[in-house]
């Protein structure tokens, strides 16, 4: 088996999979089986990427629902591909690395607390968000001075 990240499910497979998920994460919070806490962690990248991006884009004056490569995952995968060369596997490597920082610490919470309640998973969520902050300034930073140097 080959892993090259190559997965593309369009529009159409993103919102299925995201109303999937709503629909279940509210499903469980209404019926008090889960806490909003649990999935702001665990649902913490795609949410606040969007967010993120809408604000970027109103903030300098372009068009909210028109794409760009100014995200953090493309953000990582440029240093990535700055740093290693032809490195096979590197957008199945972004998404190692998203997942470790930003998914899978709600699920650690989880299986090492065992209580969806708990205030763990706010104090996550904004540790979460310094760390989304600080990788995406940080990077776009060093990207930014790569441009430079290489003209």
């Amino acid at each position: 088996i080959k892993f090259t990240g190559k997965i593309y499910l369009g529009d159409t497979g993103s919102y299925f999979y995201g109303s999937i998920i709503s629909v279940l994460a509210l499903y469980n919070y209404k019926n008090d089986l889960i806490s909003a806490g649990f999935f702001a962690g665990l649902l913490f990248y795609p949410s606040v990427e969007i967010l993120i991006s809408i604000i970027r884009r109103l903030i300098l004056k372009k068009n909210p629902l028109i794409a760009d490569n100014n995200h953090l995952h493309n953000l990582i995968y440029n240093y990535l591909d700055n740093n290693l060369n032809k490195f096979p596997y590197l957008n199945s490597l972004v998404g190692l690395i998203i997942v470790s920082v930003f998914c899978l610490p709600s699920l650690l919470i989880y299986l090492l607390i065992d209580d969806f309640f708990s205030y763990n998973y706010w104090i996550l969520f904004f540790v979460q968000l310094f760390i989304y902050f600080l990788l995406y300034l940080t990077l776009n930073l060093k990207i930014n001075q790569l441009k430079i140097n290489n003209k």
